[in-house]
């Protein structure tokens, strides 16, 4: 299914450029028309039951000219404007996939609903979830490493932090108006098609993979709840958009943690090589183990198990608990986006797949 979306534009240039950029990108996914007058504009919104109307600030619309379920923004000359109207405003001058990513975040707000959308290929992402039960194990840089690895090799990828206090843009840098607060919003509201709502919001590093950017405040992520997050995750695993989502997650045992784990393809956990982070990583499995006895816990059986910070004949083993597949070194490198680079280089990574 193709958005059907018009533009209406005094500026007959600048009305072919954008339409001809998103036609050579979008042409799967965009069903593009283009006006310099109103009032055929307005009379296409209901013959040809578009679906968002972008249009030049020049132009004042009423509501009762938009048909419902029809969407509204404008186009604006700078970045600094967030709304025009009580409308969104998407900025003239930026890349096309930004104009895309405005549009689309206007249509999941208008969308009547997530099934409105159909999945092209019925595919589903591979769910990686990366945490450490050693504390302090690097967990977040690994996952934003095997990301970039994955990445390299040409895959679609997602990363994807739930931790408390995560900051996916210490590790990754890209373009974009909207983050993680946006789709914690689209979730709780119940409001539109989620799908199309977070697809908008993510922004892509020049390695190639995607992410959301961190909330302005801690407080947001701390909202959501361990259906909300599975929620998420299924969203982004079904929508065809990735190949892999990497899901940075907090350690834990409890009943919500052992819910989201076992949704998971692959678990990993990554083990610091020291004394205390090997004891932790036993007793974690341990407790696991008599757990399974009584319940079901699919995850075990998808775990993956690796050193960090390992340093041979340094380093403590694991003597009682779960196999270890591989290990990463230890790296002096202080800098957050440099150490994933350098972590995406290490090719035990690949084990986990």
């Amino acid at each position: 299914m193709r958005v059907k979306v018009a533009f209406l534009e005094t500026d007959k240039n600048y009305l072919q450029r954008i339409v001809t950029a998103l036609s050579s990108k979008y042409a799967d996914k965009l069903q593009l028309y283009s006006y310099t007058d109103k009032e055929a504009a307005i009379a296409a919104l209901r013959s040809e039951r578009i679906a968002v109307l972008v249009c030049t600030t020049g132009f004042e619309l009423t509501a009762d000219e938009l048909p419902a379920n029809c969407g509204l923004a404008y186009l604006t000359d700078s970045m600094d404007v967030a709304s025009y109207q009580g409308h969104p405003a998407i900025c003239k001058f930026q890349k096309a996939e930004q104009i895309y990513k405005g549009i689309l975040s206007v249509y999941a707000e208008t969308s009547a609903s997530s099934a409105a959308v159909r999945y092209q290929s019925g595919s589903m992402a591979m769910v990686i979830l990366v945490t450490s039960p050693s504390g302090g194990g690097g967990a977040s840089s690994v996952a934003a490493g095997l990301a970039r690895r994955l990445a390299l090799r040409g895959s679609r990828v997602l990363y994807l932090n739930y931790e408390k206090l995560g900051m996916s843009d210490i590790y990754f840098n890209g373009p974009g108006q909207q983050g993680m607060s946006d789709v914690i919003f689209a979730i709780k509201s119940h409001r539109g098609n989620l799908r199309m709502k977070v697809e908008s919001c993510a922004r892509q590093d020049e390695s190639g993979v995607y992410y959301f950017a961190a909330p302005a405040i801690a407080l947001d992520i701390m909202e959501l709840s361990a259906d909300e997050e599975l929620e998420l995750m299924d969203t982004v695993a079904k929508s065809d958009s990735y190949d892999y989502v990497i899901v940075d997650r907090a350690f834990g045992m409890g009943e919500d943690d052992i819910k989201v784990m076992n949704k998971a393809h692959r678990v990993f956990w990554v083990v610091e090589g020291t004394a205390g982070g090997v004891t932790k990583a036993s007793r974690a499995y341990t407790a696991f183990d008599i757990m399974a006895k009584r319940t079901e816990l699919p995850f075990l059986r998808q775990l993956v198990c690796f050193y960090n910070k390992y340093e041979a004949g340094r380093s403590a083993q694991v003597e009682q608990g779960p196999d270890m597949s591989g290990s990463i070194p230890r790296f002096a490198i202080s800098d957050a986006r440099a150490l994933t680079e350098r972590i995406a280089q290490v090719e035990d990574l690949d084990y986990i797949l």
